[in-house]
């Protein structure tokens, strides 16, 4: 567990990793038709160890009896996708952790704000719960730490400068909450700027997006005035769908297709 030392029993963070990994082995089994029996054993125990997460009653916990607090219970948003945005015990959880992130959401006991590593961890964890203007808030605290070359300090706050290099996983989780803001993937659905359409009222951008799929969009006063999406050879058509700020539209398209889906072709765009 992050920051609480090792060999705690049934940690929160471990075992939505362990639930994550047995269900996608699953997954892989059925689409490959490999290993049936085994598949349906690890589905068992993805389910038996999902009711043993430790919690309160309330809220989860790092791990069973824990009273400290810890960035790993954002694990079952993100970066585990096993349990739904709406769990009251995972959401409780998340708010428990940012209500106290002034004194434990930092690397060290110094500073007063919450280091960009946890800060962009959790900007993606309420990406995944809906929560886009505060996930957006939280990416803007991650960048205020950054330093010389827009480097991802570990603490960069007045009077207060840690500067050891830092893995890729820190400045990694910025950019894909940066990334996920604007374009992000749920099942067969697209969406687009989704909540941003009061935070970030005017934007344009061209992206990459999961299936294969490169999107070009412009928003102007929190309105998609502009949607150009391209497929490319390895598009899987699983993607059916997009979600903008108000609507939804359709997607039917094939490999190596480009379509307008709103507003025209600008040539300075």
């Amino acid at each position: 567990m992050e920051r609480l030392g090792t060999a705690r029993e049934n940690a929160f963070l471990t075992t939505c990793s362990a639930i994550c990994t047995l269900e996608t082995a699953a997954t892989a089994a059925e689409l490959l038709g490999e290993d049936r029996e085994k598949a349906q054993g690890w589905l068992k125990t993805a389910a038996a160890l999902r009711r043993s997460l430790p919690s309160d009653g309330g809220k989860y916990l790092p791990f069973p009896g824990c009273g400290e607090k810890s960035i790993g219970v954002f694990g079952g948003s993100y970066p585990y996708p096993v349990l739904p945005p709406s769990d009251p015990l995972q959401r409780a959880a998340v708010r428990d952790y940012l209500d106290n992130a002034s004194t434990t959401g930092n690397m060290y006991p110094v500073g007063k704000n919450i280091c960009p590593w946890y800060a962009a961890w959790a900007a993606n964890a309420l990406l995944r719960m809906g929560e886009a203007p505060e996930a957006a808030d939280y990416l803007r605290k991650a960048a205020a730490s950054a330093g010389a070359f827009d480097l991802l300090y570990e603490i960069n706050e007045p009077g207060i400068f840690v500067s050891h290099p830092w893995c890729t996983e820190p400045p990694s989780n910025y950019v894909q909450g940066v990334m996920e803001l604007l374009c992000r993937s749920e099942k067969e659905t697209l969406l687009i700027c989704s909540g941003l359409e009061n935070t970030w009222k005017d934007l344009s951008f061209t992206i990459h997006a999961p299936d294969d799929l490169s999107v070009s969009a412009e928003m102007k006063n929190g309105k998609i005035v502009f949607l150009k999406i391209s497929a490319g050879t390895c598009y899987s058509g699983e993607t059916t769908r997009v979600r903008l700020p108000g609507q939804v539209v359709d997607l039917n398209m094939k490999a190596n297709e480009t379509r307008i889906l709103i507003g025209k072709e600008n040539s300075k765009r």
